[in-house]
């Protein structure tokens, strides 16, 4: 990963429901910018939406999304919890694994080639016309 020049805390732009805390959205950019260092690209935006049904009914009621551009590919994740840390606490595990899986090394991290050929064999693309 190479270094950043800004803290990805800086910009993340959070909006969220009347029944989110002052808090709750000043730690969802902290978790979410934590959750950004994750990044193997510049990130050029990322937006956190948080809300809450208003069904009481709901065993999870508060929702946070969040939407970021890493260079041009759109990452998205969503989340649900029986409270705003949850919510929060679960997107930012989710946006560091899609992070982490959108990487344009992905297939180096995955194992390569290797393990592409032997999918293959295992799938049964195999070349019998070999010449001895």
């Amino acid at each position: 990963m190479r270094k950043r020049t800004t803290n990805p805390v800086d910009s993340v732009r959070v909006s969220a429901a009347a029944e989110y805390s002052p808090e709750g959205t000043e730690y969802a950019r902290s978790r979410i910018g934590n959750a950004l260092e994750h990044a193997s690209e510049a990130i050029l935006s990322t937006h956190v939406h948080l809300t809450r049904h208003k069904d009481r009914a709901v065993a999870e009621p508060f929702v946070a999304s969040a939407t970021v551009d890493m260079n041009g590919r759109i990452v998205h994740a969503t989340a649900t919890g029986a409270s705003e840390h949850e919510a929060v606490d679960l997107l930012a595990d989710r946006v560091r694994r899609q992070l982490d899986k959108s990487a344009r090394h992905w297939e180096e991290i995955r194992g390569g080639v290797a393990d592409r050929e032997l999918r293959d064999l295992g799938r049964g693309h195999v070349d019998t016309n070999v010449v001895p």
